[in-house]
């Protein structure tokens, strides 16, 4: 009885078809991965710039091997991309200015969530450079003419 109800239910090409379709979208949307994760320094604080960039490089012998995604980082120092990214091996690079690019080999099977820590760039102090009082008029600190020759 219960059978016959739930026959009568699903009988029709229009359900069958949908029910297809649905099925192989769910089959297609399990098999794509997606990347995101985010950029911290050393300490764990999140790092933001305007110009913070991740890229994305597939390195697997496919037709899309050496394709680069270039993912942008939010104020939140997220970075996600925006597309299905294909199963196989990667090599992400941080790329932040006043930081170390920072990079690693990842072997995407699922979606992941990623955190790179990344290390500041020591700040260069600029060295003052020194006036030579003792220069003569018309010759430079070494004792050299620095006249030109008169024509």
């Amino acid at each position: 009885m219960i059978l016959r109800l739930v026959g009568g239910i699903f009988e029709g090409k229009k359900f069958w078809t949908q029910g297809i379709c649905f099925v192989l979208w769910a089959l297609l949307v399990s098999c794509q991965t997606s990347l995101s994760g985010r950029l911290t320094d050393t300490q764990g604080e999140v790092v933001t710039h305007p110009d913070a960039r991740v890229n994305v490089t597939f390195i697997t012998s496919t037709r899309s091997a050496g394709v680069t995604e270039i993912l942008t980082v939010n104020d939140e120092g997220r970075f996600v991309s925006n597309k299905p990214i294909e199963k196989g091996r990667y090599i992400l690079e941080a790329l932040v200015p006043g930081y170390r690019p920072t990079s690693m080999r990842l072997q995407l099977e699922e979606t992941k969530d990623i955190t790179f820590k990344l290390v500041p760039v020591p700040r260069v102090k600029r060295k003052t450079i020194g006036v030579n009082h003792g220069a003569l008029s018309g010759r430079g600190g070494g004792n050299v003419n620095i006249n030109p020759p008169q024509l």
